[in-house]
């Protein structure tokens, strides 16, 4: 074995110590010095984390409106609008968090609040006899608390990000994001589990303990006392300055088209428990692998995809997603029996597909925007991108509600659920037409140079 020397140079000579200075000696090279633990880095993917082990309460949101409420598929796609509400309101969020300071930080104490608060209201629906109206309240008050949560901490990765390589970037981001689907795979299979053998109150119950994860962990957080000049109106109107520009407009428009559609998420879970009768494990399972895909979808866009162009793969996986999303309608013709493959097997195939190909859609959208912000518009910057998906997906609820109810989808009725899914594929199609107004790689480029020289 080899030791260590204490010698700034290492000798080559192997004969011996007397010809140390005839001989040619070679610098050692440093050792690169270790990287501190980033503290930061830490308290985000937790909040990922927590964001995603709330999902444990899901299914039992759904069913306690399908089962003790009694609604109809469109009932609850028109009630399960109001959660999509605050992320809209991302940007707002991310101002106020940017513009106004808590003893001095901008970070902090906006996790600290938020993570008690929405850990209050599912102890409110684990204790507490609610209305309708008042549960829907309730699920809104706990997306304004994952919103902030969340929008923090992207505001965070985008900190650390800025002044990186595209490919160093590309990992923050998609970190943060794996962490959130970690925290949903963790419990996906069990937010079904559990509601066969405890009651939905104990199901919120637990869940209420996973955002004290944030107040907890924030409180190591080291935030310098930060202060600037700068109003929210002032902050308003750099905002709007610096997005509009036609890098950003071409994204913003094909992320909404893409989530504006129909989906027919809310008629199917009927069709899959009324009509083929799938009891809540099996239901878990199938969020199981959902989360799984979520995942992988992550781990290939990083490994395979992330330096292909934005157009290129976006073109590919729409194209690619739509004879996958579609593929129920061989479930509800009950095409699959021809084959011999059940209904489990198909659900959860065809499923899992879809969820990867969305999350790779998605992502380098999500990349574009944080390597290209502006310094004091971190969080501002990006939640915009994000409330622009999430106006996308309230509008798919509205959409979705509306085309279930003129095509007489109810509970038990399932007789144009094909038609239905048919349509919403068609929709997602649409998305195509918004490509020729995505940003070249030379636009990007040009505007990350002209952003560099104005800084």
């Amino acid at each position: 074995m080899i030791e260590k020397s204490s010698n700034p140079f290492l000798s080559i000579d192997p004969i011996g110590e007397y010809k140390k200075k005839d001989v040619e000696q070679l610098p050692l090279i440093k050792p690169k010095p270790k990287e501190k633990f980033d503290v930061t880095q830490l308290v985000v993917y937790l909040v990922g984390l927590s964001d995603g082990l709330t999902h444990l309460a899901s299914l039992a949101i759904y069913y306690l409106f399908k089962d003790h409420y009694r609604l109809t598929p469109y009932q609850i796609s028109l009630i399960l609008m109001c959660p999509y509400i605050p992320f809209i309101l991302k940007p707002v969020i991310a101002l106020i968090s940017d513009s106004f300071t808590i003893f001095g930080m901008r970070r902090k104490p906006y996790l600290f609040l938020f993570g008690i608060f929405q850990s209050l209201n599912f102890l409110s629906l684990a204790f507490l006899n609610l209305s309708v109206l008042q549960v829907t309240l309730n699920l809104f008050f706990i997306s304004l608390c994952a919103s902030f949560c969340t929008t923090v901490a992207e505001a965070l990765v985008v900190e650390s990000s800025m002044g990186k390589t595209n490919a160093q970037g590309t990992n923050r981001i998609t970190e943060f994001i794996a962490s959130k689907a970690i925290g949903s795979l963790s419990v996906a299979y069990f937010s079904g589990y559990f509601l066969e053998k405890i009651s939905r109150e104990y199901i919120f119950l637990a869940t209420s303990f996973f955002p004290l994860i944030i107040s907890i962990s924030c409180l190591f957080l080291k935030e310098k006392p930060y202060a600037t000049n700068k109003n929210i109106f002032n902050q308003l109107k750099d905002l709007l300055k610096f997005i509009n520009s036609p890098i950003f407009l071409g994204p913003f428009l094909y992320i909404f088209i893409y989530m504006s559609g129909p989906d027919y998420d809310d008629a199917f879970f009927f069709f899959c428990t009324n009509k083929l009768g799938f009891r809540p494990s099996f239901m878990g399972t199938l969020r199981l692998t959902y989360s799984i895909a979520s995942l992988l979808g992550i781990i290939f866009y990083r490994l395979y995809l992330k330096n292909f162009s934005l157009k290129k793969t976006l073109i590919i996986t729409t194209l690619l997603s739509f004879p996958i999303y579609i593929s129920p309608i061989i479930l509800t013709e009950q095409i699959n029996k021809f084959f011999n493959i059940s209904n489990e097997l198909f659900v959860l195939s065809g499923g899992f597909l879809i969820e990867a190909i969305t999350e790779i859609q998605l992502l380098p959208l999500f990349i574009l925007t944080a390597n290209v912000c502006q310094p004091g518009l971190e969080a501002s910057v990006f939640a915009t991108i994000l409330s622009i998906k999430n106006l996308g997906s309230l509008t798919k609820k509205g959409t979705s509600s509306l085309l279930t109810y003129m095509m007489a989808i109810d509970s038990y009725n399932f007789d144009h659920l094909s038609l239905y899914i048919f349509i919403c594929g068609l929709f997602l199609l649409s998305s195509l037409l918004c490509v020729p107004f995505l940003p070249s790689e030379e636009n990007i480029e040009n505007f990350k140079d002209k952003k560099q020289l104005l800084s």
